[in-house]
């Protein structure tokens, strides 16, 4: 029997335990359809996953979780003062904050609530993705928050906490909804319980109403074999704003795509990321970013740094409209190779059908400036001190975006742990 055929017997059988109501089965009956006409999970002869080792995922049979799943919180810290949010495979750990103009449900208690967000939480994006429809299948738990008109959420810390079966695969599906004029800051941190714990899969959902502005942290952290997809799509509308900072780093199998929709006047996108890999570790970060409705601008940072043996990738497409006239779009890739085992993989894309915009894209590949480093060793600076602080200026781009002082000292403590095991790793 073929994964795939595993998947679609298994699927059938686990369908009627599956929480969510009529609507619900129906919209992962059409999931599982829809990711098996697409072919399954991706193999490298597709052009849009080349990148992305998922073997191991296609070689294994990977089920819900089985046993009893933990209730209490598992050891962990905080990395803010913000209110927090742990949700433990999906399940949302104790009680929520309660905030002003703020709800917090899980994603099962908000369907049947308030069933008018179903058809946001099943969207499937602007470009239909094969993993995607896989999560809406099987999706157990997740976040609903919406923020309501005006409110201003000054900071929420969302921690995914991920343990089980090694054969297990989590598929995790949230929402997060801005109503007009309303702000908010937060982080998402994926943090691995276990080694070996399987396959993660999440799928988030964002609405930014007009006016609305939204600034979001992403930072991903998983045990060594574990595997880790994630996909955001944001519909961003008229005089809202935008703002990712993605942190990936010492992963095994890592694929994150974020897909932004500009659907009004002066919607405005603006994505920050900051990629290193080493011995055993790929990150592949892909973004889309479709400009529907004109004077729309988005601009996009992305710094990458392969240590040895690492692998990272960018694939990043802009997508321009006819009538999305007056557009500005910047894209921009500075990739880092700090051994000649590394491997950067770039891949920018703009499609342009409009005929009054200003789009740019960049992508340069080069090596630690031997003369800088000789420079900071004749001052007595030892070469791995030297070459961690040079790394550390490359990223500072993506690094001196975060406005939050303790995500920024955070950012850089574990860059710099990174590239100290990252140089452990070479000398072994």
């Amino acid at each position: 029997m073929t994964v795939l055929e595993t998947y679609k017997k298994e699927f059938k059988e686990i369908l009627p335990a599956l929480r969510g109501g009529q609507n619900m089965a129906r919209a992962r009956e059409r999931g599982m359809e829809r990711f098996v006409f697409l072919g399954g999970i991706p193999g490298p002869k597709a052009e849009d996953w080349r990148y992305s080792d998922l073997r191991a995922i296609r070689a294994r049979h990977l089920s819900r979780p089985k046993r009893p799943l933990a209730q209490t919180v598992p050891r962990f810290e905080p990395l803010t003062r913000w209110p927090l949010v742990a949700v433990l495979n999906g399940k949302i750990l104790g009680s929520a904050p309660a905030l002003e103009g703020v709800e917090i449900l899980g994603a099962e208690q908000a369907l049947e609530k308030i069933p008018v967000w179903a058809d946001e939480y099943f969207s499937p994006g602007m470009e239909e993705s094969p993993l995607e429809r896989l999560n809406l299948a099987l999706s157990e738990g997740g976040l609903f928050i919406n923020i309501a008109k005006n409110a201003v959420l000054e900071g929420l810390e969302i921690i995914f906490l991920e343990g089980g079966d090694k054969k297990n695969a989590h598929h995790l599906r949230n929402f997060i909804g801005l109503e007009a004029g309303a702000t908010a800051q937060i982080l998402f941190r994926t943090i691995s319980l276990e080694k070996n714990p399987g396959w993660t899969n999440m799928v988030s959902n964002f609405s930014l109403s007009e006016g609305a502005h939204l600034s979001l942290v992403c930072d991903f952290e998983q045990k060594e074999k574990s595997f880790l997809t994630g996909r955001n799509f944001v519909k961003v509308d008229k005089r809202a704003s935008f703002s990712q900072v993605s942190l990936a780093l010492g992963l095994t199998a890592h694929r994150f795509e974020t897909e932004v929709n500009l659907m009004g006047k002066g919607a405005d996108a603006r994505l920050f990321a900051a990629l290193l890999a080493g011995r055993g570790e790929a990150v592949d970060f892909v973004t889309r970013i479709h400009h529907s409705r004109p004077q729309a601008k988005s601009r996009q940072t992305v710094r990458a740094v392969a240590g040895f043996e690492g692998k990272t990738a960018f694939q990043g497409r802009v997508v321009v409209e006819e009538n999305a006239q007056k557009t500005v779009a910047h894209q921009n890739c500075s990739n880092l190779i700090l051994d000649p085992s590394g491997e950067v993989n770039i891949k920018p894309e703009l499609l342009i059908f409009a005929d009054d915009v200003v789009c740019s894209h960049g992508a340069t590949v080069g090596e630690i400036d031997e003369v800088a480093l000789f420079y900071m060793m004749q001052r007595g600076i030892p070469k791995a001190e030297a070459k961690a602080i040079l790394v550390r200026a490359f990223l500072g781009d993506v690094v001196e975006s975060l406005e939050n002082e303790v995500l920024r000292s955070y950012f850089e403590d574990k860059i710099e742990a990174w590239m100290k095991q990252s140089m452990d790793r070479k000398q072994r």
